[in-house]
């Protein structure tokens, strides 16, 4: 694909308590592939995992990572928010 076709992934801007957060959704293989990092062998959410991926990958601005937050509800909001942008619906721990 040349890139005056390349594809433009869409955005959202969330503000989470006083920050604005920009999540960036990801290609279809890129975002089913990340999932995959964080479920265990019974499909279970690694949670560390899932909030490292999606602060890597979705996440887009302001770029941070899990211990860049001091508050571990403002961090799941922020994931949970993220996810959710990503794959659609409400997250659920068994996703």
């Amino acid at each position: 694909m040349s890139n005056n076709n390349k594809k433009q992934f869409l955005q959202k801007k969330v503000t989470i308590g006083d920050v604005e957060y920009t999540f960036q959704k990801l290609p279809t293989k890129k975002a089913l592939e990340i999932k995959q990092k964080w479920l265990d062998q019974n499909n279970n959410v690694i949670e560390l995992t899932m909030c490292e991926q999606l602060l890597e990958h979705v996440v887009v601005n302001p770029k941070r990572s899990v211990d860049d937050y001091d508050d571990v509800s403002e961090l799941m909001t922020v994931c949970i928010q993220a996810s959710n942008f990503q794959y659609g619906g409400k997250f659920s721990k068994n996703m």
